[in-house]
């Protein structure tokens, strides 16, 4: 029983200390500060409304994913109730056709399960990633995909993310 009742008052005390490490309007998940946006905007005009958002010891950008597909559940499972069903994230091939990144430079894997299927397609002026919903075999998935970056949507900023 005692070892019961100290879990509890860690994990209250953790979630505690998670949620303090974001300012308004940020929200803690995953123990990252996520801001989604209101409003919509192009994917170059989220991203400098992003970086705005910084200050000089916390940087800010369009949200990134980790390493593995998992890692944007948590992000998900947040968007799953709002009424947008398309955001905005930090992830081109502007700088080389075909070759994706994330805005902090690092390669995006092309065979990850995050890619919604015929992604990305590769058509001319399709920049800038997309999360979005996705009907397929009869279940709502998300997925991310590539899109035309001067179409408004919402778009989701991450604190701590750095070129």
């Amino acid at each position: 029983m005692e070892k019961y009742l100290a879990l509890v008052y860690l994990s209250t005390g953790f979630l505690a200390a998670s949620a303090a490490f974001c300012q308004s309007p940020f929200i803690s998940l995953q123990n990252y500060c996520y801001y989604f946006s209101e409003k919509k905007d192009t994917w170059i005009s989220a991203r400098e409304a992003c970086k705005e958002m910084g200050s000089m010891s916390d940087t800010v950008d369009l949200a990134v994913f980790d390493k593995s597909c998992d890692d944007y559940v948590h992000i998900i499972n947040h968007v799953i109730g709002l009424e947008p069903v398309r955001w905005w994230i930090g992830g081109t091939d502007d700088h080389h056709e075909g070759y994706w990144r994330w805005v902090d430079g690092r390669p995006i894997d092309m065979i990850k399960g995050y890619w919604s299927s015929e992604e990305p397609s590769a058509l001319e002026g399709e920049n800038s990633l997309s999360l979005c919903m996705f009907t397929e075999q009869s279940y709502n998935r998300w997925r991310i995909e590539d899109y035309y970056g001067n179409t408004t949507q919402h778009y989701i900023c991450q604190m701590g993310v750095e070129e």
